[in-house]
């Protein structure tokens, strides 16, 4: 008489649930470097001085040191109107604020 042999079918739904694990902890890791990643793009800082430069000057190298583009009524600022400072390492809204004083 023969012996009867049990085969076990392995379960599938136990290597989709490791599957779904992997994934959702390969989306948290590249979740939490997005976000140290765009961290770091924020705080851009500004270095330049300025002497007598017209503030339309002044904001093209800030725009040119960060890419941040400015918009501004042009008849709240008068196109004559030079400013003077000099900023190491500020902040954009250091520097804006050195613009507008």
């Amino acid at each position: 008489m023969k012996k009867a042999t049990n085969f076990k079918i392995p379960d599938s739904s136990q290597g989709i649930h490791q599957l779904f694990l992997i994934m959702r902890l390969t989306f948290l890791m590249l979740f939490a470097l997005t976000l140290t990643a765009s961290a770091s793009v924020v705080s851009q800082t500004i270095s330049f001085s300025a002497r007598n430069m017209p503030i339309e000057k002044a904001f093209k190298e800030i725009k040119k040191q960060t890419g941040f583009v400015f918009f501004y009524d042009e008849s709240a600022i008068q196109r004559n109107e030079k400013v003077s400072f000099q900023l190491l390492n500020s902040s954009i809204e250091e520097a804006l604020k050195a613009c507008l004083s």
